[in-house]
């Protein structure tokens, strides 16, 4: 009998399951207030609404300016800070300010911001700085007339934070359509942009962070218009639109479209890519190029929308002669997958806006699960979507001030609310799916082993084991592990040279076992 020693070179199949972030919940959000109507500041306000579902405190700060103010958060209760109009809301066009609003707390919560004047307000959920991103295509829509135009805002978090913009239309101070151009920013440094002219649309504008500024530098974005008609021609009158945008990363396929309870409504199909399948109810799909976009006003049904790649599905109020209540208001809608299971959310609060509802989206086999302030809504309150039944949606009326949600197997929620001539709507909440770590290159081997990364792109780099980060394995481009070979992923860490963003290359290392075979000669 002969014994061979084999060793076998297999391939390592690395299983990570994807994890949710919550990207409404945080304790640090930078917002940014676009200008409204007018500069009148008689009943205006720029409010931040803050809610958890336990009890903590925190600080809202102006960075650049010594502005700050102290506020504290009872669980399930609605803190509302006011900031002053002259410090906050942007009237400038491409001028770098110092009017970044910081909002800081010990434990999580959930913000929302209004830019509120009595006849022209909206509202938009903030996403906290992790949910943030470095690279935006705008939503937004026609202004009506010059000094009402179509517009767009920029927050810096990180000093030496740079950005590439490229308008579809002619800005204000008369950058091309197409062209791009630079902006630099510092932390709590805010940059507006207006379009030239009243009748110009921003959205499908891009907004990237470049090279220099690098992927540790991520920025807020806000957009929407002064003052709109939606549609553009023939429902008056015009309200201010503003939301905040998600980065491109986090664009979904799926979307459902509630109406809003008093009217039809408008909502767009917006690409980031070219070639993007859409298919509106199941039907056939047509395409939309990289920063293309389909509109549809006067719906007055509940709508599924799909795609093939990432898409932005935008929502609108039309105007008070056409919904004969409300005015119009933008609401960048939530992928399908981005189910929450629980939130803590407030309205609007204003005495100006009367009435507030909750548009809810589920799947149809789990609808008898949710819970509105910790009492179950019936299922009866319910309605599945006619093309595709598997989702229902349910619209009920709601209170002014806090609420909760809750459904174990997850939700999509939107509050909007209306007053005469006034409207505001936005999301609850939505989660963020993050990518699980990606994997350089898989090793396994008994034999000395030297692992490099690309010199060229990386400075200072030094070396360490997942298991025991703390022990610093060695320093420079190359890491070499000598027998007896430690299983574990080897973590090189650099400060890009361009950007000096610090990054994160890993490598699985896995030693084999001896494998000891009998192996029989053949006798025949």
């Amino acid at each position: 009998m002969k014994k061979l020693l084999l060793f076998i070179l297999f391939v390592i199949d690395l299983q990570c399951a994807f994890s949710q972030v919550n990207s409404s919940r945080g304790k640090e959000f930078w917002i940014g207030f676009m200008q409204n109507y007018s500069s009148n500041y008689e009943n205006s306000r720029l409010d931040i609404f803050i809610v958890s579902d336990q009890n903590t405190s925190g600080i809202v700060t102006i960075p650049n300016t010594g502005y700050s103010q102290a506020f504290n958060v009872l669980a399930n209760v609605t803190t509302t800070v006011n900031i002053p109009n002259n410090l906050a809301e942007h009237f400038s066009n491409q001028v770098i300010e110092n009017m970044a609003v910081l909002v800081e707390t010990l434990d999580t919560v959930s913000v929302f911001a209004t830019n509120f004047k009595e006849t022209t307000a909206d509202a938009t959920n903030v996403l906290p700085v992790q949910s943030i991103g470095i690279e935006y295509r705008i939503s937004s829509y026609d202004g009506v007339a010059a000094g009402y135009q179509s517009e767009f805002l920029i927050v810096a978090t990180e000093d030496n934070t740079q950005v590439e913009i490229t308008p579809k239309v002619t800005t204000l101070q008369g950058n091309a359509a197409g062209v791009p151009f630079i902006v630099n920013l510092n932390r709590g440094e805010t940059y507006q942009v207006k379009a030239l002219e009243g009748l110009a649309d921003f959205t499908g504008s891009t907004i990237i962070g470049t090279e220099a500024s690098g992927r540790c530098r991520p920025f807020a974005v806000f957009s929407g218009v002064n003052c709109a008609n939606i549609p553009v021609v023939d429902c008056l009158y015009c309200d201010h639109l503003y939301q905040q945008n998600f980065p491109v990363d986090t664009w979904g396929k799926d979307f459902f479209v509630v109406p809003f309870g008093y009217s039809t409504y408008t909502y767009r199909v917006l690409a980031n890519e070219d070639n993007t399948q859409i298919s509106i109810n199941g039907g056939a799909p047509y395409t939309l190029n990289a920063g293309q976009y389909q509109g549809y006003s006067y719906e007055p049904d509940e709508v599924c929308v799909s795609a093939n790649k990432g898409i932005s599905v935008i929502q609108y109020m039309q105007g008070e002669n056409c919904s004969f209540e409300g005015d119009p208001s933008m609401l960048i809608l939530n992928d399908a997958n981005q189910k929450i299971k629980n939130v803590a959310f407030s309205t609007v609060i204003s005495e100006f806006i009367t009435d507030h509802v909750l548009n809810i989206v589920m799947a149809t086999a789990n609808v008898g699960e949710l819970t509105l302030d910790g009492v179950l809504v019936p299922v009866s309150a319910f309605n599945p979507f006619p093309s595709c039944p598997e989702s229902s949606y349910a619209q009920i009326d709601i209170s002014e001030g806090s609420h909760t949600l809750d459904a174990p197997s997850g939700f999509t929620a939107y509050v909007y609310g209306v007053g005469d001539a006034v409207s505001y709507a936005f999301s609850v909440g939505s989660i963020n799916l993050v990518e699980p770590m990606q994997v350089d290159t898989a090793f396994c081997l008994n034999n000395q082993i030297t692992i490099n990364t690309d010199g060229s792109n990386y400075s200072s780099v030094y070396w360490y084991a997942q298991s025991n980060p703390d022990s610093i394995l060695g320093t420079g481009d190359t890491l070499v592990l000598n027998p007896p070979i430690i299983s574990d992923i080897y973590v090189a860490v650099g400060s890009k040279l361009l950007s000096g963003c610090e990054e994160e290359n890993f490598f699985y290392v896995e030693s084999p076992p001896p494998f000891l075979v009998d192996a029989q000669p053949d006798t025949s």
